[in-house]
């Protein structure tokens, strides 16, 4: 790249500028432009201004990525490298940041701050880490990236957390009705792979229009507990009934105390279909007596 063609300012959106609690990305997406357009070396100190002029103009100069800029060519790339951190801060000089020297101590007056390893700050990120849940329907992808971001913070400040421990406080992170499923996941050697796996699975099951291992727990606790009738706890110790829900002193089936009474039909749900009341039983007419015989027990009586 020609020193003439320098690139534009590089402006992140607002909602991704540093405003004193974000730093661990801000930092990954600032360094990430800088490597990119060979600025890196201003950023970290390790391109310094030369002490002599070189002869080189700008004119047909060394290319950005040069480790032997002229004195010029300096000045305007360390210039363009502290503006990319000026320019994505929201507030500069309340958040203490040194715009009146080098790009290298314009980045230097955040890191020194925020990169500064202490025992308060590491047991801080690492309990952050520990307590990220998934929720049941929430974008499965935007959780794992939250779990990243919070374990290359507390890494940063000095807990070296492996690959193998992030592994088990990822399976920690989901929710008890996922049990069944995250069982399967420990055969995983990597946090790459158990992601891979919980990722896919969100995905299908998005794209069949099925509920969640929680959701279908929840539906089948619904209609349990739906289908069991009131006073579930009462059984009936009649030999025509032992059905649940009365004792054997409500019971309108033969044996029961109230047999041969009319039993009131129970309200019915909407839609459902209606219950037929118990009647008694009629009296066989086999069993009455005849005309004459009546008449001669009233004689009698």
């Amino acid at each position: 790249m020609s020193s003439t063609n320098i690139p534009p300012p590089f402006i992140l959106p607002s909602d991704e500028q540093y405003n004193g609690t974000n730093w661990q990305p801000f930092k990954i997406k600032v360094r990430a432009v800088a490597k990119q357009r060979g600025t890196l070396g201003y950023l970290d100190g390790t391109i310094s201004r030369p002490t002599t002029i070189t002869g080189v103009t700008l004119t047909g100069g060394t290319y950005w990525g040069s480790t032997n800029p002229s004195q010029e060519e300096w000045d305007q790339r360390d210039n363009w490298t502290q503006g990319l951190i000026t320019l994505n801060v929201k507030n500069p000089i309340g958040l203490g940041v040194n715009l009146t020297s080098t790009a290298h101590q314009t980045y230097k007056s955040i890191s020194d701050v925020k990169d500064k390893v202490s025992d308060l700050v590491c047991i801080t990120a690492e309990e952050e880490l520990m307590v990220i849940r998934y929720i049941d329907g929430a974008d499965m992808e935007e959780h794992i990236s939250n779990l990243r971001l919070a374990w290359m913070k507390v890494n940063d400040q000095g807990a070296a957390i492996s690959d193998t421990k992030f592994r088990m406080i990822i399976l920690k992170s989901m929710p008890k009705p996922w049990l069944t499923f995250v069982g399967t996941l420990y055969s995983e050697a990597t946090s790459q792979g158990v992601i891979n796996r919980l990722v896919a699975y969100s995905h299908l099951s998005t794209s069949l229009n099925t509920p969640n291992p929680a959701a279908q727990m929840q539906a089948l606790i619904t209609t349990a507990q739906g289908r069991q009738p009131r006073n579930s706890h009462l059984k009936c110790v009649n030999t025509n009934c032992s059905r649940l829900g009365h004792l054997i002193d409500k019971c309108f089936r033969k044996g029961g105390g109230m047999e041969g009474h009319l039993q009131t039909p129970p309200k019915t749900r909407v839609g459902s279909s209606p219950v037929v009341p118990l009647l008694p039983c009629p009296i066989p007419t086999s069993t009455l007596p005849s005309r004459p015989d009546l008449c001669r027990l009233q004689r009698k009586s």
